[in-house]
């Protein structure tokens, strides 16, 4: 948004030759880089060997996250040692799959900046800040809609970062299935896929309400 409202300036520039790098690059392959780097050469996160380090003793099983079940226990030691396991693949997703999610939004907004109501309520002389609170109420529908296409892609689409980082994530396990030609676990695979997918979708439309009544009341 940011650079939308400021078009050609370096921020730009690095915005946009990231966004198109992002999208080429394989996330598997920027996880291996970010292990050598931040792993075995600057010693700055931890191995990447599962969800929680080895001499950690894993919180009781509560909710199934690791990082909830360890606040919930107070098990500060599991806390820290899960949140520094969630580092390095999160940090591979979101910089592969931002790259998309920027320049969808960057699109979105340049045609919002050039439609009727932006150029009259400019004419009109309203502060940028009004500006920006319009361009954004309408940018946001479809940008939120794009976030949720990558999230209900990841649920089983991570498989590759799930592998490098040795964690048994819901992608791998759906790749097992299919390989041992478990039906019933692909069933059930499908069954929470589609569950996610139907709920994710449902809270989408409850943030639709919100931040544009509009699109359920015209």
């Amino acid at each position: 948004m940011y650079t939308a409202f400021n078009s050609g300036g370096l921020v730009d520039r690095g915005t946009r030759l990231y966004s198109l790098a992002a999208g080429a690059i394989p996330d598997f392959w920027l996880a291996l880089i970010l292990i050598y780097f931040l792993y075995y050469s600057l010693g700055w996160l931890p191995a990447p060997v599962g969800r929680i380090g080895f001499l950690i003793e894993s919180p009781n099983h509560i909710t199934g996250f690791y990082t909830i079940d360890s606040l919930l226990t107070l098990n500060f030691n599991a806390f820290f040692s899960s949140v520094s396991h969630l580092i390095l693949p999160v940090l591979s997703l979101t910089l592969v799959w931002s790259g998309l999610v920027i320049r969808m939004t960057r699109s979105i907004l340049d045609e919002i900046l050039e439609s009727e109501f932006i150029i009259h309520a400019k004419a009109n002389g309203l502060p940028k800040k009004i500006i920006w609170k319009y361009a954004f109420r309408n940018a946001s529908p479809p940008i939120m809609t794009i976030i949720a296409v990558v999230y209900g892609f990841l649920l089983g689409g991570a498989v590759l970062i799930e592998q490098v980082f040795s964690w048994n994530g819901l992608g791998q396990y759906a790749v097992l299935t299919i390989a041992r030609a478990d039906y019933a676990a692909i069933q059930g695979f499908v069954l929470i896929a589609s569950i996610f997918t139907l709920l994710l979708y449902v809270f989408l439309d409850i943030l639709y309400s919100i931040i544009d009544p509009r699109i359920y009341f015209e």
